[in-house]
């Protein structure tokens, strides 16, 4: 049987897989996404040092990964594995898989296995994906708005903080119900309030992602940033936190595959970037969906109240217009 044909770009991934078995055991756990993450990092210290292999990656929402579409992956196998409530893959090296089938430069593949031990050693000791995650984002985040993000991101999971609403007070048929978006969040009316230091620090969150949205670089996403953005603070003011985390994550996702990794990716064939163009159409269609449906909550839900009167006649196309109040007042 003759032996597959790698490159230096997978016997970089290999040598990660290697150095971690080797310092830590077969038995290790190696989470795919961390997987990712440490190849990502090899690969950024070596271009540091001019070397280039030319491996394929690109920015998503959890931070740089691999594009394995990209790659040929023969070399190392996904085992179905469960860490606590979380399931994923454990990443092995394949069965029969030697150094010497791949194709290195002698010189490169010394740097590579070097910079793969000293990365292992220094990043992948098992304290999960948040190290090397946060390491990602600290030295490699594309700018800083996308920094922020994820620091928001961070915050909004950690959040414990029970709802303001209760079951029935959802409309039937509808995932938000109409005081999910435009409820009185004074502490004397809406009975669980929302938390005032809570959402201080939300407030601040969001503030510094408005200040740093570059419209230019991201110009694509502006509009929907701004929705997502509006209605975002009008969840938190109403302690709405665990459909403003479902939020994050779909805003994340819609961001990640709009603008985030169609302008930041390295050595992506043009036939992949032409595929991640391709959808672009329709994951803004969707987000878009998201956000009218909001908007619908508001339009077939009216009461005959002056609240709603006066609502109804400031309803524009945009979320940013429908709530839109000085930050001083808020």
């Amino acid at each position: 049987m003759t032996n597959p044909h790698y490159g230096e770009a997978e016997f970089l991934c290999y040598q990660v897989i290697k150095q971690v078995r080797e310092r830590y055991g077969q038995s290790w756990d190696l989470p795919k996404t961390e997987f990712y993450k440490l190849c990502y990092i090899v690969d950024r210290r070596l271009q540091e040092e001019d070397i280039d292999i030319e491996l394929s990656t690109h920015w998503y929402r959890y931070g740089g990964v691999l594009t394995t579409d990209a790659m040929n992956t023969g070399f190392y196998s996904l085992e179905e594995q469960t860490w606590g409530e979380n399931a994923g893959s454990n990443v092995l090296i394949a069965d029969g898989v030697e150094d010497s089938d791949f194709d290195t430069d002698e010189e490169v593949e010394r740097a590579i296995s070097e910079m793969s031990e000293s990365v292992v050693d220094e990043l992948g000791q098992g304290y999960g994906i948040s190290v090397s995650q946060d390491y990602q984002y600290k030295e490699y985040a594309p700018d800083d708005f996308v920094r922020s993000l994820h620091e928001f991101r961070s915050f909004i999971q950690d959040i414990d903080e029970d709802d303001a609403l209760n079951s029935e007070d959802y409309i039937s048929g509808v995932d938000v119900g109409f005081k999910d978006i435009i409820g009185d969040s004074s502490p004397d009316k809406t009975g669980s309030s929302a938390s005032s230091e809570t959402n201080n620090r939300i407030r601040d969150h969001l503030d510094a992602l408005l200040a740093e949205y570059p419209e230019d670089k991201y110009s694509q996403m502006e509009g929907l940033f701004l929705d997502w953005e509006n209605l975002s603070w009008q969840m938190a003011k109403n302690g709405f936190y665990s459909r403003l985390q479902d939020f994050m994550e779909s805003f994340w996702t819609t961001f990640s595959r709009v603008e985030l990794r169609p302008k930041n990716n390295q050595h992506v064939p043009l036939s992949i970037r032409s595929q991640w163009n391709n959808q672009i159409s329709d994951e803004m269609e969707s987000f878009e969906n998201e956000i009218q449906e909001k908007r619908e909550v508001v339009l077939n839900n009216r009461r005959e109240t002056n609240e709603l009167d006066i609502i109804s006649e400031s309803y524009s196309d945009t979320a940013r217009d429908l709530f839109d109040q000085p930050l001083q007042n808020e």
